[in-house]
């Protein structure tokens, strides 16, 4: 997760997690593994990245909610090709729109 000055450095980032796999050990503890494919472009310099990363994971039930115990980034591969393209602004109107039309796509499905 990024922190607040990481954050405010990137004007676009996008994350996809394809694949989650979990390994039930009991009732109370798992271990989960997670892909993660990211790209982005940093504020300061138009410079691109993408990043293909595992998370190990180690999880453990307390109280009834699943929580993690240890978390560990396995970092696969890591370029700093150009992303291309520009980011769209959109006003609220729009927003407001895209977010009902997820919301009754939802529901159909």
């Amino acid at each position: 997760m990024l922190d607040t000055k990481s954050a405010e450095r990137i004007q676009l980032l996008i994350q996809s997690s394809p694949g989650v796999v979990i390994d039930v050990k009991n009732s109370n503890e798992a271990i989960v593994r997670s892909l993660m494919s990211e790209f982005g472009r940093q504020v300061e310099n138009d410079e691109g990245f993408h990043a293909v990363c595992t998370y190990h994971d180690e999880v453990i039930k307390e109280d009834g909610e699943w929580k993690f115990l240890t978390r560990t980034l396995e970092l696969k591969y890591f370029d700093e090709l150009p992303v291309p393209g520009r980011l769209r602004s959109i006003n609220i109107d729009e927003k407001l729109q895209l977010l009902n039309n997820f919301r009754l796509f939802q529901k159909q499905n």
